[in-house]
């Protein structure tokens, strides 16, 4: 059997998998039926798709508003994602941009009520091909009391080998959230503050491989429900930084 070389493998990925590089000109496909129209918004030099339904889709599932009420850029470039009420109805926030073709490093600093967010808030980071081929960062409780309020994801989450619980002081209202994306291993972090980084290495065999795959940060609730108290949430995301890696220098993306 004749051995074939990683960037070989990769190279042939990449084309067979229709997938070309990240680039003013390129959007990667966006799942039908889920919310994803002509709703755009640029922000940190990246291009966004804004997601819009008034009707309820998953995750939760959940409305989701474009609205500048919901998602808007403020004067210093920080982009804004909003959990709102609207004429009786709670509207949750996502936003998504094409990631390169390649394996990639993303960082968002993010800031808000992160270590306070209410049982049933839901905010996250995210590459997302599918439910089966996505890699999260969540900060949530999923409507319990107590325990872990955040968690790094390798989906699906079954088995419990690809799930990491932690827990965000309360206090924590920035952090910053790296997802290094490699071959051989998916590295995790979330750096609360100034304080020291809570990570995780992920090395399991099944891991998602680039193809199509995009960022999404959204904002939501869990199971489409708020608690009783529940008042607007707002995130700030400071800054977002995407580098693609371990690209063959003649790959779309490569560098």
């Amino acid at each position: 059997m004749v051995a074939v070389p990683r960037s070989l493998l990769l190279l042939l990925s990449v084309f067979l998998g229709g997938c070309t590089p990240k680039s003013p000109r390129y959007r990667a496909q966006l799942p039908s039926g889920g919310g994803w129209a002509t709703h755009t918004i640029s922000a940190h030099g990246l291009l966004w798709d804004v997601r819009e339904s008034e009707v309820l889709l998953g995750a939760g599932p959940n409305y989701w508003s474009s609205a500048k009420e919901s998602v808007f850029v403020d004067s210093a470039g920080r982009l804004h994602l909003r959990l709102r009420t609207s004429g009786g109805r709670w509207l949750s926030s996502e936003v998504s941009t094409s990631l390169p073709c390649c394996y990639s490093r993303v960082t968002a600093q993010i800031e808000g009520p992160i270590g306070l967010l209410d049982p049933r808030v839901v905010a996250a980071v995210f590459l997302y091909r599918s439910d089966t081929s996505e890699i999260d960062v969540e900060f949530a409780k999923w409507g319990q009391l107590g325990g872990p309020n955040a968690q790094f994801v390798v989906a699906p989450a079954v088995p419990a080998t690809r799930i990491r619980t932690l827990k965000v002081a309360p206090a924590t209202r920035r952090v910053v959230v790296t997802i290094n994306w490699e071959p051989e291993s998916i590295d995790f972090s979330i750096t609360p503050d100034s304080l020291a980084p809570m990570t995780w290495r992920y090395l399991g065999t099944e891991r998602p491989t680039p193809n199509e795959h995009r960022l999404h940060i959204n904002l939501w609730l869990f199971g489409g429900t708020p608690s009783a108290d529940l008042s607007d949430v707002e995130l700030t995301i400071s800054s977002v930084e995407i580098e693609s890696q371990n690209c063959p220098q003649d790959a779309p993306g490569g560098k």
